[in-house]
């Protein structure tokens, strides 16, 4: 007979929602490590091909491997941008030099070409690669705090090209610069959407343009593509345009029915700072947005959106709109590895010498924080920069079984509250996982707080080398009890459930 103390009567799976109560958003969450957290982990399906039902376990991410160390200086660089290159599969970065030339360098691993000298306060801040004339051309632009943008454009890392054209520089520039059917389309401050010749990038005209203005809304925020829509967002509106052929001034023309209220008032874009403000997968694009409630100036409710081409959604809750509304939001990429797609939002300063990142997979409508030392999210699809720590490095997911950035160890982590039935004193007196059994040594550190995450127990390690998985006498405790798994390591954690008795 199997005896109640060897009888869980808890089993929680591991890939459970991310529900952080985020009371003062990222302070709380990520600042003082509250609330359930998954760090470093994503979320992988099994299925049973005999009786068809699928198990989700929750398992460590992949790490990173470097690609080339050799993308400018060794140090003194800050690396901002990453594109793939005209005609070749060659990345080419972009980045500030601080050294004595204090110039903003591109650079494909071989050859290192000057963009802008003595560029202060001009950083690289959106690259976009397009097709002009039937040749592939790389577009490069520059912000600081005073408009207009500087912006260079190339076919080969040798030379680059400004745009300077007059009635181009006369452009309040904001947000990043789009293209499609031949034309390039920059936003302005005061909301008028701006085109290029038809199959130019030098050539501007001063009539070619249209204006935003379904709902009264400055132009703050700038523009984004979606298959054949341009979307022109404002501080707290968005409007929706396509190519309608128009034979003079603008080729644009207004979709009034698919305008929203929401903007991405929160982009300030002659900051001098990089700020990629949306992301696309498949056929959505994803934004941090923002909507007024009442005074402009002093309601403005800033979540997560994404917009088909047809209808804007909603993705945050309540509690990851506190963690990006108390957040200096800084970029915000789609990134790609091993077959999965996510929106990373960087929660830190970037660059900078370790990343903070908020993932969410559309795939499963998930929320994870990822860290790294070693990479940032800004990518051109395959290869990740570095940090600042690493400046000149690039690095891509290793498709193999490895869990290190780079050789570097980084924490794998899963925190959440144990259900609660009342207050009444309880006793825990084995606990254990449920998961793969580890082939070379791993431990997997347990913690306990029984204070609202006020102090956490003396660790303990479940060896996962071994059958029997668990702890015993495990104390007792008052109401809920948080439970912090970790590890640090070279191995791979795949956990489906955590096992308890509780008396």
């Amino acid at each position: 007979a199997v005896s109640a103390f060897d009888k869980p009567n808890v089993v929680l799976p591991l890939a459970s929602s991310y529900n952080p109560r985020g009371i003062d958003g990222y302070a709380t969450t990520i600042t003082a490590g509250k609330d359930q957290r998954k760090i470093n982990s994503i979320y992988q399906p099994v299925k049973n091909s005999m009786t068809g039902k699928t198990t989700l376990y929750l398992v460590k991410r992949p790490g990173v491997t470097v690609e080339a160390s050799s993308f400018g200086a060794s140090s003194n660089q800050n690396t901002y941008l990453i594109s793939k290159g005209p005609q070749v599969n060659i990345p080419w970065v972009f980045y500030y030099d601080t050294t004595i030339t204090d110039t903003i360098y591109a650079s494909n691993g071989s050859t290192a070409t000057a963009i802008l000298a003595s560029p202060a306060p001009y950083i690289p801040t959106f690259v976009d690669l397009v097709p002009i004339s039937g040749a592939e051309t790389l577009v490069v632009q520059l912000t600081g705090p005073v408009p207009p943008q500087k912006v260079y454009f190339s076919t080969a890392i040798g030379t680059f090209t400004q745009i300077t054209d007059g009635d181009f520089t006369s452009i309040n520039h904001v947000g990043k610069m789009e293209f499609m059917d031949g034309y390039a389309f920059i936003q302005d401050n005061v909301g008028k959407i701006w085109n290029s010749d038809l199959n130019s990038l030098s050539n501007w005209t001063a009539s070619s343009f249209i204006t935003r203005g379904v709902d009264p809304d400055s132009g703050i925020g700038g523009l984004a593509r979606l298959g054949n829509q341009i979307i022109s967002f404002g501080a707290y509106t968005m409007e929706v345009f396509y190519n309608a052929g128009n034979a003079t001034g603008s080729p644009l023309s207004r979709v009034n029915q698919l305008s929203a209220r929401v903007g991405i008032g929160h982009v300030n874009q002659n900051a001098g700072s990089n700020f990629t403000y949306y992301a696309t997968i498949k056929n959505k694009i994803f934004f941090i947005g923002t909507t007024q409630k009442g005074s402009y100036t002093t309601n403005i409710s800033k979540g997560f959106y994404s917009y088909n081409g047809s209808a804007v959604e909603k993705i945050s809750s309540d509690s990851i709109d506190k963690i990006l509304s108390a957040t200096a939001i800084q970029t915000i990429y789609s990134i790609t590895f091993q077959g999965k797609q996510a929106i990373a939002i960087t929660l830190s300063s970037f660059p900078g010498a370790s990343s903070v990142l908020l993932i969410y997979f559309p795939e499963w409508k998930e929320w994870f924080e990822w860290t790294s030392s070693r990479f940032a999210s800004a990518n051109d699809g395959r290869f990740y920069i570095g940090t600042t720590t690493t400046p000149n490095k690039i690095y891509s997911f290793a498709n193999t079984n490895t869990w290190q950035d780079n050789t570097t160890d980084y924490q794998w982590l899963h925190q959440f509250v144990l259900p609660t039935d009342g207050n009444q004193r309880k006793r825990m007196p084995y606990l254990g996982l449920k998961g793969d059994t580890a082939t070379s040594a791993q431990n997997i550190s347990v913690e306990f707080s029984d204070n609202d995450y006020a102090t956490f127990s003396t660790p303990r390690n479940i060896d996962m080398t071994s059958k029997d998985k668990r702890l015993t006498r495990c104390g007792s405790f008052k109401g809920h009890r948080v439970v912090r798994l970790s590890h640090t390591g070279n191995t791979e954690v795949r956990l489906e459930a955590f096992l308890a008795r509780i008396e």
